[in-house]
């Protein structure tokens, strides 16, 4: 059966560079620019020697934030990249005394470097231990690699759980936080085609988000616009497959969420929390990740957070004991489709 698959999955490859949307290649897009402008910045230079010299330089702050970040976006936007200095540096990495996210962040930096074993105990140990925000990123990290032994429903039932009567999510309070009502459809969007309450809960979030876009195109927490909650929304709908270029609910007076980004920029590539402030690593690791994922939606690569392929309904339900051949796959899959729209980058 196996073989059947793979045959068929030879020729499903063949094709895609013929059907994949490369539309980007044609008629690059502000969020093209603003990606090139930000690995020259940040690189030195935007080929993959420049990328792969800056990974080696930054080897020393694995398992950091926001370093971690801007080596799992690199990977995921240029995935022919070399980078072992960083990869053992992680791999070294002891992370078992930090809180439940900084180890899921680790974790997922670990994926991106080409080791997945011990997502599933991370994720296991981790989830719910900080509420929400723990659950919302162990079910990211579960998903980055296909992880088996992890019980996604009871994940996905305990965000949806925690989703406010109105509307998304807060770590806190009555009303409904940008940024992280944006990571929870992040973490929830594999499942909006799969599940009726994950799909009633986002087209309800969705509704509440428009409605909370600023004129200008970006979003704000705390009552102050800035660069990452705009970025986390722009994260969540590429996630979703939803074009904040096009979709008429996130555009407010001929601003986008990606003209908004732009306006954060420092003038040399990099990003400011607030329109006109100092640089910022954090606004700027976030604004990257999520243009490179609102990329990856043009070029039909795929959600920015699975390198090895999509969650199937087994994998959901834990029915699947051996996701090893959904991984190699996906990820073969994945890695020809991105290496394709990286010659267009």
């Amino acid at each position: 059966m196996k073989r059947i698959i793979s045959a068929a999955l030879a020729f499903v490859l063949l094709l895609a560079p013929v059907f994949a949307p490369v539309s980007s290649a044609a008629a690059p897009t502000d969020a093209d620019r603003l990606l090139s402008d930000f690995v020259s910045a940040l690189c030195g230079g935007s080929d993959n020697a420049a990328v792969e010299a800056y990974l080696g330089s930054i080897s020393a702050d694995a398992g950091t934030t926001p370093t971690d970040w801007f080596f799992i976006t690199l990977r995921s936007l240029r995935p022919g990249i070399v980078c072992p200095g960083y990869a053992s540096a992680l791999g070294s990495f002891d992370a078992s005394s930090e809180n439940a996210v900084y180890r899921q962040r680790v974790a997922l930096a670990q994926v991106y470097a080409g080791d997945p074993s011990g997502t599933a105990a991370v994720v296991n140990e981790t989830a719910g231990q900080l509420g929400v925000m723990s659950n919302i990123w162990a079910l990211i990290l579960a998903d980055s690699c296909l992880a088996t032994g992890v019980d996604r429903r009871q994940i996905v039932s305990d965000i949806l759980g925690a989703a406010l009567p109105t509307g998304g999510w807060a770590l806190f309070g009555s009303g409904a936080d940008v940024d992280v009502t944006s990571m929870a459809l992040t973490a929830l969007s594999p499942y909006a085609g799969l599940d009726a309450g994950v799909k009633s809960a986002v087209d309800t979030t969705l509704g509440m988000l428009s409605a909370r876009q600023n004129a200008d195109g970006s979003f704000s927490s705390m009552g102050a616009a800035n660069c990452e909650s705009t970025a986390q929304v722009l994260m969540a709908l590429s996630s979703l497959g939803i074009d904040a270029l096009k979709d008429a609910r996130f555009i407010k007076n001929k601003n986008t969420v990606v003209s908004a980004i732009a306006a954060y920029s420092d003038g040399t590539g990099l990003f400011c929390h607030t329109a006109g402030g100092g640089t910022d690593q954090n606004a700027s690791a976030q604004a990257f990740y999520a243009l490179c994922a609102y990329r990856m939606l043009e070029t039909g690569e795929g959600r920015f957070f699975e390198p090895y392929g999509a969650p199937t309904e087994d994998i959901l339900n834990g029915t699947e004991s051996d996701a090893s051949f959904l991984r190699a796959c996906g990820r073969l899959y994945r890695l020809i489709i991105r290496m394709i729209a990286a010659l267009t980058f």
